[in-house]
């Protein structure tokens, strides 16, 4: 029940709206006045403008919407002039696959303006037209776009924080399924290796996200310059949740240590319901922002956390090693982080009152514009990618070569509305061979299934009124679901397109076979060309993503350690540098699912790759852990320890991730010559130890002794963790 409201209350929802009322306006009004042929050459230019469009501000979206538009125009009259030369139009249609098969270098909103104007020129395929019938058909297709436009600006007016308030309620509540991940490590029954991957995946899902969520928040300027209490308050809401899921990222102590030393006792379980709940909570919070209501906290977790932290005193008074304290200082450590966690969903919980929030009194003075990915476009760039080292260059060919073979064959042939076949190649061939795979599949299911379905509705229905009403509800259907599941969104999309021929010509219900048929065929060709021609496998790709995790982490650890031993320290860049680490973690896993989805013999080094994704992320987790206490200890402590540390591990880094890009790599310092610092910080360790122990000999709970072996615990853990990984990530990489 829970998944359906969510599913009601999301960004798909809106969009299935936007399109089917901008489809249906056209279409209901040339049926009525005789227009309809018109008509729904109008539609057709809001399902391909419509598809171009994407999250952002509304003046980007709008100048996005306008330029796909123009591109529209241009592209179809051309194919139309060339036409009437069946073999020069195949040049010109690979020509156009080309030029907008590589539109995904400028980003993805000029991606989906890309494969919205080929959708538009297999559109004008679908009959031949004169040089003038392209040039009307080209202006209904922009007038469809302008329709959609103007209805976009519309429901923005009416509702302008709606889409930033669905995308802030789904990321929120990601980090509430990556926070039900977390708890599931401190389960009594082990399962390490599999959670870790599914880890890894949700981590991903969180920082895409935000991600997503900064594009959408942070430009606007209403937001950015704290004109509205909403716009301030949503502003909250996403710097909350990047916090949130950095201590959720902290990895206090290794969980085998914790498992080996309190299995059985019951504690870890105490754990692992308080990180539930407080996953649950950001679920109930992420549906709460989507709905524009406000949310109250299940329970009171100061409580909890109160509880859970008298049961480990209780645990520790009857009997305590000096080998047992460290396990003992890793569980106060994790409730620490628990107790700011709690106040965190506090403040969500208080920013989603909106207008009646209790807000800081000032605006964050952050320059947010740094913070929302900006992607330079122009011929430079286009004309720097024509090589075969560009994925989207060999893209573009692969297109243009299909696309232009397949017109040739459909037409020599003279296959049956043969610009199906070529539809059916320009929606599922994408740059990854993965997902060209799925795709393909789920577009030869979605089309047999919703063939299925249009031949019963169409043997049953024979009212045209009763036809438009399903014709609606297919449209729906289909706009809804394309983005969310996409084999239930070409179901309806089939049998959507089928009463509509059928509506235009009562033998329409005969092109079912041939609409199957079709897709078959060129769900077959995509497929073997994703395969033959110019295949780009995720492992030529693979060092590159790895070199900008390596990157990111070193950058990411040297403004932490910045902190720590009161060097020069931006609070501007740490965050952007914990941005590029967070997306590049994201960008790392998706590459790696990409590869595990490709033919085992190109799935090269496999192991390596998994293990230095692993580390990577686990290297992030650890520097998370000391980033989020950096601004208390650094008050605290004078950590002189951490510069030669620092000097290795940013050496190191900078080492992998020469040797990933295949450069040379001179001789990095040698491990051994951290062995002073990190004995001067076992050796205060040490010390508080044995002090600590006096102290719980006489009956000491919590003494300054206590906290103070419990900071140096946690930073010299941490340290050690990430010197280790480090090595690790410079060893396995020498075997790439």
């Amino acid at each position: 029940m829970n998944r359906i409201k969510d599913f009601l209350n999301s960004s798909y929802l809106s969009f299935g709206f936007r399109m089917t009322v901008s489809i249906l306006i056209p279409v209901i009004w040339g049926y009525y006045q005789g227009y309809l042929t018109q008509s729904i050459a109008v539609s057709l230019g809001v399902v391909a403008t419509g598809t171009s469009d994407s999250p952002g501000s509304i003046s980007q979206k709008t100048k996005g919407l306008l330029f796909s538009m123009l591109y529209i125009f241009v592209s179809v009259v051309l194919v139309g002039w060339a036409s009437s030369f069946p073999w020069f139009l195949s040049v010109v249609l690979f020509v156009l696959c080309l030029f907008y098969g590589m539109f995904a270098i400028f980003g993805n909103r000029a991606a989906v303006i890309g494969n919205s104007v080929l959708l538009s020129v297999c559109f004008s395929l679908s009959r031949t037209m004169s040089f003038q019938q392209s040039v009307q058909f080209a202006s209904l297709l922009v007038l469809g776009g302008l329709v959609y436009l103007l209805l976009t600006v519309l429901l923005w007016r009416i509702r302008p924080f709606k889409a930033v308030q669905q995308a802030l309620g789904a990321g929120y509540m990601e980090a509430g399924k990556y926070l039900h991940l977390k708890a599931s490590f401190y389960d009594e029954v082990k399962q390490e290796e599999p959670k870790q991957q599914q880890l890894i995946q949700q981590q991903g899902k969180v920082a895409e996200s935000v991600d997503h969520i900064r594009v959408l928040l942070l430009s606007r300027r209403s937001a950015i310059q704290g004109t509205t209490r909403i716009g301030r308050a949503l502003v909250h809401m996403l710097r909350t949740l990047v916090d949130i899921h950095e201590m959720s990222m902290a990895v206090h102590k290794h969980y085998d240590q914790l498992y080996g030393q309190f299995k059985g006792k019951g504690i870890l379980m105490e754990y692992k319901s308080l990180l539930e709940g407080f996953g649950d909570e950001l679920i109930l919070i992420g549906r709460a922002i989507a709905n524009a209501e406000p949310y109250e906290l299940t329970k009171n977790y100061d409580n909890e956390i109160k509880g859970i932290k008298q049961k480990v005193d209780e645990l520790k008074d009857k009997g305590i090693t000096k080998d047992d304290v460290s396990g003992f200082l890793a569980l106060k450590n994790i409730l620490r982080n628990c107790s700011q966690l709690a106040l965190m969903l506090k403040q969500c919980a208080n920013y989603t009152l909106l207008d009646d929030a209790d807000l800081p009194s000032q605006h964050p003075s952050s320059d947010f514009s740094r913070f929302v990915p900006r992607n330079k476009i122009g011929w430079e760039v286009f004309f720097n990618n024509l090589n075969m080292k560009s994925i989207h260059f060999r893209h573009g060919l692969r297109l243009g070569i299909t696309v232009s073979l397949t017109y040739l064959f459909c037409y020599i042939l003279k296959v049956p509305q043969g610009y199906w076949v070529l539809l059916t190649l320009i929606v599922i061939m994408k740059p990854s061979f993965s997902i060209t795979k799925k795709r393909t599949i789920q577009r030869i299911i979605g089309t047999v299934v919703g063939g299925a379905v249009a031949v019963l509705l169409l043997a049953v229905v024979h009212d045209k009124t009763l036809m438009l009403m399903l014709i609606v509800s297919c449209t729906f259907g289909t706009f809804v679901f394309i983005g969310y599941n996409y084999t239930v969104g070409v179901i309806f999309i089939t049998p959507f397109v089928l009463m509509l021929f059928s509506l235009l010509d009562p033998a329409g219900h005969s092109l079912t076979a041939v609409r199957i048929e079709d897709t078959l065929i060129g769900g077959a060709i995509a497929f073997a060309s994703s395969y033959l021609i110019f295949p780009a496998w995720e492992y030529r790709n693979m060092p590159e993503h790895l070199a900008k995790i390596v990157r990111a982490n070193k950058m990411y650890f040297v403004e932490v350690v910045n902190l720590y031993t009161a060097e020069q320290f931006s609070k501007e860049e740490y965050k952007l540098v914990r941005k590029d680490a967070h997306l590049s973690n994201a960008n790392l896993s998706a590459a790696f699912q990409s590869m595990l989805n490709e033919p085992g013999h190109v799935q090269r080094n496999k192991t390596q790759v998994y293990g230095l994704v692993v580390i990577n992320q686990s290297l992030s987790a650890h520097i998370a852990t000391l980033a989020i206490y950096s601004e208390t200890l650094a008050d605290k402590y004078a950590f002189e320890e951490l510069k030669p540390i620092k000097e290795f591990v940013e050496e190191s880094l900078s080492h992998v991730e020469q040797r990933l890009l295949g450069k040379e790599v001179s001789y990095r310092g040698d491990k051994s010559e951290l062995d002073e610092p990190l004995f001067r910080l076992t050796n205060k360790i040490e010390e508080l130890t044995d002090l600590r122990m006096q102290e719980l000999q006489k009956g000491g709970h919590e003494t300054p002794t206590m906290y103070e072996l419990s900071d140096y615990l946690l930073v010299k853990d941490q340290l050690s963790y990430i010197v280790q990984l480090t090595d690790d990530l410079y060893h396995l990489s020498a075997k790439l």
